[in-house]
């Protein structure tokens, strides 16, 4: 049994080693609707839970193992966030996130556009010192990989993206593209915006030795 805390569409989760039943806790039903397909693609019993954690944390039974991946980015307050994962957990707990906020790589187009200097922390280096400093017995594995596949057709789409994120109006389309350079590319036929790598890092413990 696995609990997926942010479940999306069960990337981290149905995607993952087989397990006979996933628990799924989403604050999105649309991406909960998605998590209910792909479980039963795969013939793995889905529960999905509507809500936000840890807020429903009593509704949700303990599992073998939890699973979290790309939340924490969000997460004002850690420690009782992670607790909450730690006390659903009979075996472990596992947390993926990317080094730096997914983000972070645009810090120079805000600075270009507003001259806003966006922040470049919390790091996955913070996390694990918080997770450290709360008692738990972390472990960390890290790898580089290329971004996750996907984007668009056509070029202005994407760049309209990242335009957009940048809370700019149409008109700058070009002076976005020009800012983006090399970072702005097409791959297997689909144009997306944004660094060549990133560093996906794996934090993990295990709780069954204290049980």
């Amino acid at each position: 049994m696995v609990l997926d805390v942010g479940v999306g569409t069960g990337g981290a989760s149905v995607r993952g080693p087989q397990a006979s039943r996933i628990t799924g806790v989403d604050s999105s039903e649309a991406m909960l609707e998605e998590f209910r397909r792909a479980a039963a693609a795969a013939g793995v019993e889905a529960v999905p839970v509507l809500g936000r954690w840890p807020d429903v944390a009593d509704e949700v039974e303990p599992s073998d193992v939890v699973v979290c991946a790309h939340v924490l980015y969000n997460v004002q307050d850690l420690e009782p966030f992670v607790r909450a994962l730690d006390a659903h957990a009979r075996r472990r707990v596992v947390i993926e996130i990317t080094s730096t906020h997914p983000l972070a790589w645009m810090s120079d187009l805000w600075l270009r556009f507003h001259r806003l200097e966006r922040p470049t922390e919390p790091t996955a280096d913070d996390a694990e010192v918080v997770l450290r400093d709360s008692g738990f017995d972390v472990r960390r594995e890290d790898v580089e990989r290329p971004p996750r596949p996907g984007g668009f057709r056509r070029r202005e789409d994407a760049v309209g993206l990242i335009r957009r994120r940048l809370c700019l109006t149409p008109d700058r389309d070009d002076e976005v593209a020009e800012a983006l350079g090399t970072r702005l590319a097409q791959h297997e036929g689909l144009w997306s915006a944004g660094p060549d790598t990133q560093r996906l890092v794996t934090l993990w413990w295990d709780t069954a030795a204290r049980a």
